[in-house]
C-alpha cells in the first residue's frame, strides 16, 4: 500500500498503515497525522466498502517519558521529526535522560518525502538507502535545559532527523503515529527496525518553527469482510476536500500436505497452514470431519514447548530442524530454545536449491534422504542455560520462505519434545539425513509477523496393495493437494 502526504492550504497530514499488505483477519490499523491552526480536525472516513466513519483529530496524549539505553545502535532514524509542510526552525526541544553529547542531522532521501512521505516508506522498506545529510548539529545535553536554539534554517516537507548519540542519552516517549527506527550503518544496506516491537516510540525531540500549526492524530483500525482493493477517503469538513488512498487487502495462506510410511498398508500424513485469516478449515478425503483452524495467533515458527522436555542421546551431533522451515517471507527477531544444560550450541540458517519455494523442503526431505549441496545464508553461536532461553537480536534478520535451520550441538543439550502432535526433525549423518520418529527439537524462531500456524496429523490405514489417492484442501480455498499412493506388501511410493 503506498500513502502520500497530501497538502492542503493550512492543513497538512500524513496517513500510514503499519500492516496493510497481509493483515491478520483484513484488519488494518493505521494512523493519520495532522498539522494544522484550527483547534481540531472533523471529516469521515469513507473505508470504500460501503462503511464509513466520523473521526475528531486530538493532540497527543500526555507524556510518558522512558529512559532508553543506546547500547545496540546510536543512530536512530526519527520518523516522527519528519516535516510534511515547508518550514522555518530556530530551535530544538530536547529532554534529556543523561547529561552529555548528542549530534542531530537534517537528512532528505530520494526514496520518499514527495509521492511518498518518509514515515511511510521507511516502515515498508526498513533500509536506509539513498540519503544525503543536509546539515549537523552538536548539543551537549543538561538534564535542567531542554530547549536548544540554532540560526534559522528552511526545511523543505519531506526532510527528516536523524540522531547521533555520543555520551548523551534522550528520553523516550509514546508515539501516536509511527515508532522511530534504530539504524545498523555495519549492516551492508543499513538495516533499521522498530526502538520497540509492540510499542509505538519516538525520542523526546521536536523542532520549534515560528508558526502556529499544531500536530493533531486520530488513529483507526478497519475490518474488512474480504480481500480486494479498495478506496480509502478522507473527508476533511473545514476544507470541504476530499482525499483518497489506494489499498490493496490480501490475504497470506500457505498449506502444504506430508505423507510417509509408518507400518504395514498405513501411511501417516499431516497438514501444515500458516495464514493471516481464520475462515478455512481443513478437509481431508476419507475421514469423517473436517479440522477448523484454531483461534491462536502465533509470533514464531515452530511448535510450542510441551511441560516435560526429555535428553536424548545421538550418534551424531548436527540435525537438520525440518520443523522450522519458514513457510513465508519474514524478519527473524531471536529464538526461544529450551536446553537440558549451560553451554553453545550453533545455529545456521541454510537453503537449498531444489526445495524451499515450488517444493517445500518438509515435502522433499519425506521422501528424499539425500543431503546435498546447502548454502549457509547466517549463522550465530548462541549461549544457553538450563530452561528456557529468549535470544533476541539487535537487529532482524529477513528469512526467505523455504529457508531452514540446521542444529550443531556437542555437549549442550537442546531439550527434545516426543509429545506427538508436530513435524519431526532430522540427523544428519555423512550425505544422507535420517527422520528421527516423534522427534522435534525445542528451538523456534521468533518472527516480526502475526500468523495463525496450524497443525493436523492423521493416520490412515488400508486394507490391501493397489493405487490408493489421498486429498487435503481448505475449504473456501482453491489449495489442494493430491496424494497418489501404490503399495505392494513391501513397496510403498508417493506420487503427486
Amino acid at each position: 500500500v503506498c500513502f502520500k502526504f497530501v497538502e492542503l492550504s493550512n492543513l497538512d497530514l500524513d496517513l500510514i498503515c503499519l500492516n496493510s499488505e497481509y493483515p491478520i483477519n483484513l484488519t488494518i490499523q493505521c494512523s493519520i497525522k495532522f498539522l494544522s491552526n484550527d483547534t481540531s480536525i472533523k471529516g469521515i472516513l469513507d473505508f470504500g466498502d460501503g462503511s464509513s466513519q466520523i473521526f475528531n483529530s486530538s493532540f497527543e496524549n500526555e507524556r510518558t517519558l522512558t529512559s532508553f539505553e543506546a547500547k545496540f545502535s546510536n543512530h536512530i532514524l526519527l520518523l516522527n521529526t519528519e516535516f510534511i509542510t515547508d518550514s522555518n526552525i530556530n530551535s530544538f526541544e530536547i529532554i534529556a535522560s543523561k547529561s552529555g553529547v548528542i549530534s542531530l542531522h537534517l537528512i532528505n532521501s530520494s526514496n520518499c518525502g514527495i509521492k511518498e512521505s518518509c514515515a511511510s516508506y521507511f516502515i515498508r522498506n526498513r533500509f536506509l538507502t539513498n540519503y544525503k545529510v543536509l546539515e549537523s548539529w552538536i548539543f551537549n545535553l543538561t538534564l535542567e535545559q531542554i530547549i536548544y536554539d540554532i540560526e534559522p534554517l528552511i526545511v523543505k516537507k519531506g526532510m527528516l532527523l536523524m540522531l547521533e548519540l555520543f555520551d548523551g542519552s534522550i528520553m523516550m516517549d509514546f508515539s501516536s503515529f509511527v515508532s522511530d527506527l534504530k539504524i545498523d550503518f555495519e549492516s551492508q544496506s543499513n538495516t533499521m527496525t522498530f526502538l520497540n516491537q509492540n510499542f509505538k516510540n519516538k525520542f523526546s525531540i521536536k523542532p520549534i518553527d515560528n508558526g502556529s500549526l499544531k500536530e493533531k492524530y486520530f488513529s483507526f483500525n478497519k475490518t474488512y469482510k474480504q480481500t480486494g482493493k479498495y478506496n480509502l477517503t478522507i473527508k476533511i469538513d473545514q476544507m470541504n476536500a476530499n482525499i483518497s488512498k489506494n489499498i490493496n487487502i490480501q490475504e497470506l495462506k500457505n498449506f502444504e500436505f506430508v505423507c510417509f510410511p509408518i507400518f504395514g498398508f498405513q501411511v501417516f500424513c499431516f497438514v501444515l497452514v500458516t495464514s493471516t485469516n481464520l475462515d478455512d478449515s481443513i478437509y481431508l478425503n476419507g475421514t469423517d470431519n473436517n479440522y477448523t483452524l484454531q483461534s491462536q495467533i502465533a509470533d514464531f515458527i515452530g511448535f510450542d514447548f510441551p511441560e516435560k522436555n526429555l535428553n536424548f542421546i545421538f550418534e551424531r551431533n548436527k540435525f537438520l530442524l525440518v520443523s522450522s522451515e519458514f513457510m513465508l517471507n519474514t524478519r527473524i527477531n531471536g529464538f526461544k530454545i529450551f536446553a537440558i544444560n549451560n553451554g553453545s550450541v550453533q545455529i545456521d540458517l541454510v537453503k537449498f536449491n531444489f526445495c524451499g519455494q515450488n517444493v517445500s523442503c518438509m515435502f522433499y526431505f519425506s521422501e528424499n534422504q539425500m543431503f546435498n549441496t546447502y548454502t549457509i545464508l547466517k549463522n550465530w553461536k548462541i549461549y544457553l542455560s538450563v530452561g528456557i532461553n529468549t535470544i533476541l537480536f539487535d537487529f532482524p534478520y529477513s528469512v526467505q520462505k523455504g529457508n531452514l535451520l540446521l542444529l550443531t550441538q556437542n555437549q549442550t543439550k537442546i531439550g527434545i519434545d516426543n509429545s506427538g502432535n508436530f513435524i519431526y526433525d532430522y540427523m544428519v549423518v555423512g550425505s544422507r539425513i535420517k527422520r528421527l520418529d516423534k522427534i522435534r527439537f525445542c528451538v523456534n524462531s521468533l518472527i516480526e509477523e502475526q500468523v495463525y500456524l496450524n497443525y493436523y496429523e492423521t493416520t490412515k490405514k488400508y486394507q490391501g496393495p493397489g493405487f490408493k489417492e489421498l486429498t487435503a484442501g481448505l475449504i473456501n480455498s482453491n489449495l489442494t493437494i493430491k496424494k497418489r499412493i501404490y503399495f505392494r506388501e513391501s513397496k510403498f511410493f508417493v506420487k503427486e
